[in-house]
């Protein structure tokens, strides 16, 4: 009997290590299997809401300040307001998020979805209240937004306790990693690097290099513009070949010494431009020269960006030769493929449904519209949208959107996709 019941407790793993064999190990315990593999959806999810988390932190203490202070009616309309352009800001990068089929990870963005829904009724109704109620809307606002727990450190608390999502979320470049779980960190590093080289490849190869086709400058319709249009391209040039040296300046070698060159190259190429460029004029002074000279500066300057544009073999050549990097490369953010033009438009290629003060119509190379009244020119690149009436003009790249007018009339266009020369446009009169 006795024999029988401690066969019986080994069968049911219920003997204890003391009754093993002398002289034999007892077993040990086997290892948690490693998480699945990084996907690029995962790894997009993490990476825009590592973005919201670190901006709803880092906007807390405002709220804070303002939730133990007294304000009068006009300091509550103007933080109503900062909340309601942060929420407009913020808010775009859960927009274009699609479920995953994890619970909690569609259960976290839902959840934050509804938590913005309710910031921006609260700040739309915080700005129709009167002068005599914006302190009792602001308040609560205030106050819901100030003691909402810290987001970031929630987020990781969900990326550790979600085996389907830390991989992913290790490699995010907008994300701090939590624990490895079998990850050496070379992913990350190769992910960091195609991310970087993607967003920086991507903004130079749509810097602009045709000033003068501008419909400012090529239309006589619109030539009071031309000052403007000239003026603005010159001064700013610089703004954009700036960000893309300190994002390639923060590239750290991976060790391909085919990829690191081409960094190397893509940097020195950018900072070349740079140095070349005028320096020491004010938009000013542009706008106060004869057009002529004005057009010959503009020429001189698209001649020094195009020499920082990427050159042969591209990036993708570069990234095909390496199988990690290719993998890595397949899962950053930034060199996800664009997005592609819808087949049509709410109004299809009709111009002439935006008469009528709303429309969504599709744009193929350039067009004159007029929207309430309003007549304008939209000219589509594969860098933007470029709208332009008789004194102004409207840049947006894609995603982008913006608005102009006078006392009597606004019109805001929104670039919704963007396809070589074909654009999808909203635009609307109010």
């Amino acid at each position: 009997m006795m024999r029988w019941l401690a066969t019986a407790m080994v069968g049911l793993g219920l003997a204890g290590a003391g009754c093993a064999p002398t002289g034999q190990a007892p077993p040990t315990q086997a290892s948690p299997p490693p998480p699945p593999p990084a996907t690029q959806q995962l790894v997009r999810w993490s990476d825009a809401m590592c973005g919201t988390a670190k901006a709803i932190d880092s906007a807390r203490p405002s709220a804070v300040q303002f939730a133990s202070s007294t304000p009068d009616a006009t300091r509550a309309d103007a933080f109503i307001r900062e909340v309601a352009t942060w929420v407009d800001g913020t808010s775009k990068q859960l927009q274009d998020l699609k479920p995953t089929g994890i619970e909690p990870v569609d259960s976290h963005t839902s959840k934050l979805r509804n938590w913005f829904t309710g910031l921006e009724k609260k700040s739309v109704d915080g700005m129709k209240a009167g002068e005599a109620d914006k302190v009792a809307h602001a308040g609560p606002l205030a106050q819901e937004f100030s003691t909402s727990e810290p987001a970031e450190a929630g987020l990781s608390a969900l990326a550790e306790r979600t085996p389907e999502l830390v991989a992913s979320y290790n490699v995010a470049p907008g994300c701090t990693p939590v624990r490895q779980a079998g990850q050496d960190g070379r992913e990350r590093d190769l992910v960091l690097w195609a991310n970087i080289m993607c967003a920086t490849t991507k903004e130079l190869s749509t810097l602009r290099t045709d000033p003068l086709a501008d419909p400012a400058v090529s239309d006589p319709r619109f030539q009071r513009a031309a000052w403007a249009s000239l003026g603005t391209y010159i001064s700013s040039a610089g703004s954009p070949l700036s960000d893309v040296s300190t994002q390639l300046s923060s590239v750290k070698p991976i060790g391909i010494a085919e990829a690191d060159a081409y960094q190397a190259a893509q940097l020195s190429a950018v900072q070349s431009a740079m140095a070349k460029l005028p320096q020491g004029t004010s938009s000013t002074e542009l706008f106060q020269l004869p057009i002529d000279q004005l057009k010959a500066k503009a020429t001189e300057v698209a001649g020094i960006l195009a020499t920082a544009k990427p050159k042969e073999p591209g990036l993708d050549a570069i990234v095909a030769k390496d199988e990690k990097l290719k993998a890595a490369h397949g899962l950053a953010p930034s060199c996800e493929s664009p997005q592609q033009t819808p087949a049509t438009a709410a109004n299809g290629t009709d111009l002439s449904a935006c008469q009528s003060g709303k429309c969504q119509v599709q744009i193929t190379g350039s067009a004159d519209v007029t929207a309430g009244g309003h007549t304008f020119k939209v000219s589509v690149s594969s860098a933007g949208v470029t709208v332009t009436d008789a004194s102004r003009v409207l840049n947006l790249g894609p995603g982008g959107q913006g608005s102009f007018g006078d006392a009597t009339k606004t019109i805001a266009v929104k670039l919704v996709s963007l396809t070589g020369n074909a654009a999808i446009v909203d635009i609307t009169a109010s």
